[in-house]
């Protein structure tokens, strides 16, 4: 039980963290779509920004330059895992 409750929390964190770096736009159509988790929040946004950058050629060039939010969110994740390991072993 509490290993779910930890585990609901980083999630919570980790999502609030994500929408601090996205647009207001993307921001907006991340809480309609009422994702549980950040790695669904990260798929969700690497849609929208898809389904946008195909209807812009210029801007799609761009995209491709742009690291995609769900390799961020590994990136990320990774730190706070070992952030979090860190403190458990002090």
């Amino acid at each position: 039980m509490i290993i779910y409750v930890i585990d609901k929390l980083r999630q919570t964190f980790l999502m609030e963290q994500f929408l601090q770096t996205v647009s207001s736009d993307l921001k907006i159509r991340l809480v309609d779509q009422k994702p549980k988790t950040v790695d669904e929040m990260a798929r969700l946004a690497d849609q929208y920004v898809a389904i946008r950058k195909q209807s812009h050629v210029r801007e799609r060039e761009q995209y491709f330059l742009q690291p995609k939010f769900t390799e961020i969110l590994v990136i990320c994740q990774h730190f706070i895992s070992l952030q979090i390991n860190r403190r458990h072993k002090n």
